[in-house]
């Protein structure tokens, strides 16, 4: 697992964009995506950007997070994450 001070756009996943998003947030490093959680984050990117989140959006970070390509999240994993979002979602 990556060290928790990379800075965001470091990160196994997110590009440019995403990185410039999630600073737009305060997120700076893995540390910080880390304590906001990938569902907050998400949420708060997405009141921002409606148009552009997605759930790759989520993905990418849950793998940033796992040092793993957010193509080959399992199915499970990504249940697990659609169920956390609907319970935060507004």
């Amino acid at each position: 697992m990556p060290s928790c001070s990379v800075k965001i756009e470091n990160l196994r996943n997110l590009g440019p964009k995403s990185a410039a998003r999630l600073r737009e947030i305060g997120i700076e490093t893995r540390d910080d995506l880390e304590k906001r959680g990938v569902i907050l984050a998400f949420l708060e990117v997405e009141a921002i950007y409606p148009r552009w989140s997605n759930l790759a959006f989520l993905w990418a970070m849950w793998g940033a997070l796992h040092d793993c390509d957010w193509r080959e999240l399992s199915e499970e994993t990504k249940t697990k994450l659609r169920a956390a979002l609907e319970l935060e979602s507004p």
